[in-house]
């Protein structure tokens, strides 16, 4: 009763939207443009697996993983790049155990997302790497209604970010500063009470 499926997509991307040098009276400013075309080639995993065979009866895990290369052209320095935010590498993995003679449904969801810099004109932004946890539990005492609890983004995600500035166009300006940031969010509980009509 498992699942498991990988795909291998190629794209050619055209008309990208991103963060180019535009030449003003002032002098050269960042503002969005098109910067052109691109190529983007994914692989995606995707998992889906029962665990009553291994004797976990009502337990269900699905996972995916994606890798993404995508190259376009830098519209500062000509040379070959990731497109800003995009990272190489996002995943999710979600466990599900039924207990209906309790009317529970209770489970985890991991997610991840690879690093991913944002390119501009006379600096980059670059985020680090980040994996955050949701536990969850709904109760359904009628087919009416539904009472369902989350605790979101544990253990607290913490995120890397590195900014550098440039005096001029990042290609030829030299560097002014390296700013580097330790964010981080606490986690979120949510309730939610949902009555069904009909």
């Amino acid at each position: 009763g498992g699942d498991l499926s990988v795909t291998v997509r190629p794209k050619a991307l055209r008309d990208l939207i991103d963060i180019a040098p535009i030449r003003v009276s002032s002098g050269v400013v960042g503002a969005i443009s098109n910067i052109g075309s691109g190529r983007q080639t994914e692989v995606i995993a995707n998992l889906t697996l029962p665990l009553k065979r291994l004797g976990v009866t009502g337990g269900t895990l699905k996972g995916s993983v994606t890798w993404k290369r995508m190259r376009v052209t830098d519209p500062t320095d000509g040379l070959r790049r990731p497109l800003s935010g995009s990272p190489a590498v996002l995943a999710e993995l979600h466990y599900a155990q039924d207990l209906p003679a309790w009317k529970l449904n209770l489970g985890v969801d991991g997610f991840y997302r690879g690093a991913a810099t944002d390119y501009r004109p006379f600096g980059n932004s670059a985020d680090g790497a980040w994996t955050h946890i949701n536990l969850f539990a709904e109760y359904r005492p009628t087919p009416a209604w539904t009472l369902r609890a989350e605790v979101q983004n544990l253990p607290a995600a913490k995120v890397r970010q590195i900014n550098r500035l440039y005096a001029g166009p990042r290609h030829v300006a030299p560097l002014l500063y390296v700013d580097e940031l330790n964010l981080t969010n606490g986690p979120l509980l949510l309730v939610r009470l949902r009555r069904t009509f009909g």
